[in-house]
C-alpha cells in the first residue's frame, strides 16, 4: 500500500500548554487537502509532528 507523509512544526510564535494551536491548525490543513485529492483515497497516513521544538532551537552542523 501506497503511504502519505505529512509533517508538523511548532511555530516559535505559539505558546501552547499540551498541543500547540499551530500544529493543530497544521493537521487540520493537511488532512483537508489529502482528503480532497481523489488520487489519495486508499493511501495510508503517516503522522509527524515536532511539537515543542522550534526551528529557532538549532546545533550548527558542520
Amino acid at each position: 500500500m501506497r503511504t502519505i507523509a505529512l509533517y508538523m512544526r511548532l511555530s516559535s510564535e505559539d505558546t501552547y500548554v499540551s498541543e500547540s494551536v499551530s500544529i493543530t491548525n497544521q493537521r487540520d490543513l493537511l488532512y483537508d487537502f489529502v482528503r480532497s485529492q481523489r488520487e489519495f483515497d486508499n493511501y495510508d497516513i503517516m503522522e509527524f509532528c515536532d511539537d515543542g521544538y522550534s526551528g529557532m532551537n538549532f546545533v550548527e552542523v558542520r
